[in-house]
Formats: C-alpha cells, sequence, structure tokens
C-alpha cells in the first residue's frame, strides 16, 4: 500500500488571491473614507447585514490602533511574520524527508518504498508552491498599502495569516507522517502491524458492501433508493479489486525484504487475503444479479468509465486517489 499516509491531500490550500487586495465590500465613504474612523462607526459603515458585524468588526481590527481605524495601523508585518514562519516550518520539513531519503535509501528500489517517498515529495513540492503564492500576497499587501480599500486590506491580511497558519500546521504534520514512515523502514514488525490494519480495512468495506446487498434483496435500502444504493455499491466493489491486488503484491514484497535482511517476516495473511477475494466475487454476483435494467441504463456509463479508470490502476496504489476516484464517480440521490 502508498499514499494513504495521513493528510495526503493538498494541505493548507485557498482560492488564488487576487492581483490586489479584493474590494469585496466597497467603503461607502470614497477613497481613504474610513481611515479615522473609530473601529465601531467604520463598522456601521461596511456591514450590510447586521449578522455580519462581528467578522467585519474582526477584519477592521486588523487595520486599527486603539479602537480607531487607521492606515498605518494595518499589521502588514503580521502578514509577512505568518508566511516567514511558514517556509521555516516547511524547509524543516523538506530536511527531515532528506533524513528519511537517505535511511530509506538501502531499500529505494523496492515499489512499496518508492511510491511513498514519492507521495512525500509530492506534499512537499505543493507546500513550497503555496509559500511560494504566500510571499506574492505578502509583496501584494505591501505594495498596496497606501492606496488600497481598508477593509479590503484587513480582510486580505486577515486571510494571509490563516492561510499561512494552516500551511505551517501542514507542515508540522507533514514531519509527523515522516516519523510514521522513519518507523515503518526501521521496524518489520511494525510493516506487518500495518499490512494485517489494512486488510482488516478492506474487510469491513466488504462487511458494507454485503449489508448493503442483502438490504437491496431485501427492498430495504434505507433512505436511499434502491438504484443509487445499487449504485454506489457497484462503485465500491469496483475499487475494492486493486486495493485486494495491492495487499499482496505488498505481502510479496515484504517477504522478500525480509529474507533479504533476516529480519521478521510479515504475518501470514495470504489466506485471509484469499478469502475477502472469496467474498469480493460473491458480492459482486449477487450485485449483478439484483441488477435492474433500468438502473444499469441510468448509471452505465457512469460505472463503465470508472472501470475504464480502474484498469490502469497498478501496485503500488495510493489508497487515497483510489478513494477519490470512488467518489469522483459515486452518484448522489437524483
Amino acid at each position: 500500500m502508498s499514499g494513504n499516509e495521513p493528510g495526503g491531500g493538498r494541505e493548507g490550500e485557498r482560492g488564488a488571491p487576487s492581483e490586489t487586495p479584493s474590494e469585496e465590500r466597497g467603503d461607502p465613504r470614497g477613497e481613504g473614507g474610513l481611515d479615522g474612523l473609530p473601529l465601531e462607526a467604520a463598522v456601521s459603515a461596511v456591514v450590510e447585514d447586521p449578522t455580519d458585524s462581528d467578522a467585519v468588526r474582526e477584519t477592521l481590527a486588523v487595520v486599527a490602533e486603539d479602537g480607531v481605524v487607521r492606515r498605518s495601523a494595518a499589521a502588514v508585518g503580521r502578514a509577512s511574520k505568518a508566511a516567514a514562519a511558514a517556509e521555516k516550518r516547511t524547509e524543516l520539513a523538506a530536511t527531515k524527508l532528506a533524513d528519511v531519503r537517505t535511511m530509506a535509501a538501502p531499500v529505494s528500489e523496492l515499489d512499496i518504498v518508492a511510491a511513498r517517498l514519492e507521495g512525500f515529495d509530492a506534499r512537499l513540492d505543493r507546500m513550497r508552491e503555496q509559500v511560494a503564492t504566500l510571499d506574492e500576497r505578502v509583496e501584494r499587501i505591501v505594495e498596496h498599502r497606501a492606496d488600497a480599500n481598508l477593509y479590503a486590506l484587513g480582510l486580505e491580511i486577515q486571510q494571509t495569516v490563516a492561510t499561512a497558519e494552516e500551511l505551517g500546521r501542514a507542515a508540522d504534520g507533514f514531519q509527523f507522517d515522516l516519523d510514521d514512515l522513519g518507523a515503518w523502514l526501521d521496524d518489520p514488525g511494525r510493516r506487518g502491524e500495518e499490512l494485517v490494519a489494512d486488510a482488516a480495512a478492506l474487510a469491513a468495506s466488504l462487511d458494507e458492501l454485503e449489508g448493503t446487498v442483502d438490504a437491496l434483496a431485501a427492498d430495504g435500502t434505507g433512505t436511499d433508493e434502491p438504484a443509487v444504493e445499487w449504485a454506489r455499491a457497484s462503485i465500491r466493489h469496483r475499487v475494492t479489486g486493486p486495493l485486494l491486488s495491492d495487499l499482496r503484491a505488498e505481502l510479496r514484497t515484504l517477504r522478500a525484504w525480509a529474507d533479504r535482511e533476516d529480519a521478521e517476516r510479515p504475518p501470514d495473511i495470504e489466506p485471509r487475503l484469499e478469502g475477502l477475494a472469496s467474498r469480493h466475487d460473491a458480492v459482486g454476483d449477487r450485485l449483478a444479479a439484483l441488477a435492474d435494467p433500468a438502473w444499469q441504463d441510468r448509471f452505465g456509463d457512469r460505472l463503465r468509465a470508472l472501470e475504464r479508470a480502474v484498469e490502469t490502476i497498478e501496485p503500488p496504489v495510493a489508497w487515497g486517489e483510489l478513494e477519490a476516484l470512488m467518489e469522483r464517480h459515486r452518484p448522489d440521490t437524483e
């Protein structure tokens, strides 16, 4: 298995920043009209919906001092410091990845090791892209500090700080995940335990599938209509096949790794995997038997598109990416 380390998605990302601090709310008093107003008066001048008052007050506080909105009080330095802190935490994460890569060097040719490292490389690249975007946002804040709408300036500072803090948390999580990878690389027992846990997760998924099929066979599918339940179950069934293949491939690789290092071999879960494969086949047969022609007409294109995508997947499988693929094809109640 690969690519299912915690936080594998894009961390700390937000929409692309505007070219200048955006004027999401105009200044009703004209250019610079909020400058010098008491904070509460500025809130009243900006707010359109009274329920927004607290959020507007929080934003204007970023460009206020001693209860007065002032351009000179804009907390530009706060945005700059937050971006710099995020960059530092990202580079610390990069250093730790380099250390783990050195640790993995003797077995880096193993596909299950290479895939995990590639996943971390991709995450680091995304974080560095976000650092560059933060730097650009700070530069625009500084550039337009003297002429931007004060509410928009406060909002851009506020959002930049929040994005930087989120990125910093993602960088910290990245390091925790690297700790887990280091432990996995160092301890054959840990590798075996994770393999067993993955098999258990797959068994739980099959339990859920079997329950859905039982409900469909009994004409009791809960709140959603039978056609949608059948389509969702069929989609989950199709993505389970690559997961089984992935577990079998990882078991073979872990055995070879252990033998070459004269280390502890992974638990013999092959019989369990065979049992899961039999259950998977049986669920597929039952879903096919239950399929109403109208359901196939309604969801056939969706299922065929998923099948084409699944056919290209080979071990080691990024479980998180496969889950995302399933969600993209999963129908809602229509």
